[in-house]
């Protein structure tokens, strides 16, 4: 019977290890991996690790590049592999983390029928960190220390005396690297704190610490840190940089997949340390407590939280089926088999016919290649035959892409090595951004028509008599500087993303069924045409978004708005009723339902829009309009 359990166990890591893999063969959207493979070029080239910035963003202020490791091993996957070698060494990367984390729960002694569904769960907890990036040398690192460190705590310390060399290649790596003395500090505090022999744990500790100074730039590098969390206090500060990985994942009006995942891991890890505090180490609980902290201040630490969680949960629960006899946990397994294949394959569908990534909003799509909205590419190539040398703006996302296809030919005035550009720098990026800036200085200005921002400005643009609109496509446009007072505006070129692979795939496989799916380009598409006013094409692409993808609520909205402006309010609370019955969550759509009850005397209905928009998130806004459609209630009354 032992076998059979064996076996069983080996087939559910199997799956898991597969759907691992297929929920990230995906394009590529890490917008910093454009100037991290150049970087990694341009080391091999100069041998020697860069010290002062070599594309001209700032080039008199020292950078610290720390992660000259991770840049030498992707340009030489990308050079000899291709795309396909970035996505494998993606995947790679991925299952060393879990490969570790499974050996430090010590999986093949612990059979729980929980290992594997909370394998899935930290999986799609972590996926929208899960980027080639040098973050994910962090995970791995962070998994191996765990691993060493608690092999250290149940067997002999000798492992210990590994982390030191370790932390020389994490520091080389990653900004992240004062991870590896804080898991130290706290397996010494427990050993502290429960009066046990500290001194082996004390030592490595200052090893490790001592390993952080072993780097091209010295007590500089081991600062660097610190200066990231400067650069992310101005982020938070300035609305135009605001990113929404610094967000709590508490303050999302409409969480992710990946949020969902996290609340589930954290109400398990709360659950498991309210009934058994007294009996879980306090090494693990100082973890959790700990990582737990840092990601519901900002988002972006959730896949630091749900690998810390994964471990603590396992390796501490008390699992349901411990007193179960060998044919029962036999059928138990069975079952779970049965389970596991069956929601394989459905997920393994919805990620191959990117309903996975589409409903959940994001912008990877499964298969190769560099995502359109971190890399727009036939945008660059239109700018650098054109405008060669000339000075640009451009959206401070795709900074990295302009160095990756057009560096030194093409500068950007700015990329995402905040801590390089400089508060000065970053200042001006953020009055360009609100159009205060000294627009004469540049002859191009590029911006993605994605976020709300850039549509301000392209708004803004696109009704300034000194520019011309002369090339978009689905993530790009570029203005151009008239070169002649009497110069008219040029034939505008508009270029249209080709097809997913699923498509592709279903021109030459026609039974497959349909996507019934819009591309997210085109609801970006959209945006851009209602900014510059083209309202017949927005209607055009908006209709058949609620077609296709009712629960899309923005379409209604936007379709909406257009019938007010026409005048036509009875059918834009129609399409606003449409909207809230597919997504009962949208604040916006209850809102603008509630405007115009209100508008049209139905005070009764304004009332419950208002009421179910303030329950969803109880804005000033919201609540004074509740305000007044009280009172006018109340002044009707006391009429009667």
């Amino acid at each position: 019977m032992a076998v059979t359990l064996s076996r069983a166990q080996k087939c559910l890591c199997v799956l898991s290890f597969l759907l691992l893999a297929l929920m990230n063969f995906t394009t590529i959207t890490a917008h910093d991996l454009g100037w991290h493979f150049k970087t990694g070029e341009w080391i091999f080239e100069h041998l020697q690790i860069p010290r002062t910035d070599i594309y001209g963003l700032n080039p008199n202020v020292l950078w610290i590049d720390l992660h000259w490791l991770f840049q030498i091993l992707t340009f030489f996957t990308g050079h000899f592999f291709g795309l396909l070698g970035i996505n494998l060494l993606r995947i790679i990367f991925l299952f060393l983390i879990f490969i570790f984390l499974l050996k430090t729960i010590d999986f093949s002694k612990n059979d729980s029928l929980l290992t594997w569904p909370l394998f899935i769960l930290t999986a799609l907890a972590c996926q929208e960190r899960f980027q080639l990036r040098p973050e994910l040398m962090s995970f791995l690192f962070l998994g191996i220390d765990l691993f060493v460190l608690e092999r250290a705590r149940e067997k002999n310390e000798k492992a210990l005396w590994i982390l030191p060399f370790l932390q020389i290649l994490w520091t080389n790596t990653e900004g992240l690297f004062m991870m590896g003395p804080a898991l130290i500090s706290v397996y010494l505090l427990e050993n502290i704190l429960e009066k046990k022999p500290a001194l082996n744990h004390a030592l490595i500790f200052i090893l490790t610490v001592g390993a952080c100074f072993i780097n091209p730039y010295g007590l500089q590098g081991f600062l660097f840190p610190f200066t990231l969390l400067k650069e992310i206090s101005f982020k938070q500060e300035a609305p135009s940089l605001m990113i929404g990985e610094l967000k709590s994942p508490f303050s999302i009006e409409n969480p992710t997949l990946s949020i969902y995942c996290f609340y589930i891991l954290l109400g398990l890890g709360i659950i498991l340390l309210f009934f058994k505090i007294k009996r879980v180490p306090k090494a693990h609980v100082l973890l959790f407590i700990l990582f737990s902290g840092l990601a519901t201040l900002s988002q972006r630490n959730i896949a630091l939280f749900s690998l810390i969680a994964f471990v603590v949960i396992l390796k501490n629960i008390k699992t349901a089926d411990s007193g179960q006899r060998p044919a029962d946990k036999y059928k138990s397994l069975i079952l779970m088999k049965i389970f596991y294949l069956t929601g394989s394959l459905y997920l393994s569908w919805l990620i191959f016919s990117n309903q996975f990534f589409v409903r959940d909003q994001r912008i990877e799509r499964f298969g190769l290649g560099i995502a359109p909205e971190i890399f727009p590419q036939k945008a660059i190539q239109y700018l650098a035959e054109y405008h060669s040398h000339e000075k640009i703006f451009n959206t401070l996302e795709w900074g990295p892409a302009l160095i990756y296809e057009a560096w030194p030919q093409l500068t950007p005035f700015i990329d995402t090595r905040l801590e390089v550009a400089g508060e000065k720098r970053l200042n001006e990026y953020h009055q360009m951004i609100k159009n205060e800036g000294a627009w004469q200085d540049f002859s191009c200005i590029l911006l993605d028509h994605i976020q709300k921002d850039s549509l301000r400005l392209i708004s803004k643009l696109a009704q300034n008599p000194d520019w011309q609109l002369s090339y978009f496509d689905d993530m790009a446009v570029l203005f151009e500087k008239k070169r002649e007072p009497e110069q008219k505006g040029v034939q505008r070129k508009e270029i249209v993303s080709e097809n997913s692979i699923y498509s592709s795939l279903k021109k030459w496989l026609p039974f497959l069924p349909p996507e019934h799916l819009p591309p997210l380009s085109e609801i970006y598409r959209a945006r851009l045409y209602l900014a510059l006013g083209e309202n017949a094409r927005v209607e055009e692409i908006y209709s058949k978004v609620i077609i296709s993808t009712p629960e899309w609520t923005e379409a209604w909205i936007n379709l909406a708005y257009l019938e007010e402006e026409k005048g036509d309010i009875k059918k834009a609370i129609t399409l606003l009723e449409g909207g809230s019955e597919y997504n009962p969550k949208s604040y916006q759509a209850y809102f603008n339902l509630g405007t115009l009850y209100l508008e049209t005397n139905s005070l009764e209905k304004s009332l419950q829009a208002f009421q179910k928009a303030i329950r969803i998130k109880p804005t000033p806004e919201a609540q004074h309009n509740l305000a007044i459609v009280q009172e006018r209630l109340f002044s009707n009354t006391q009429s009667d």
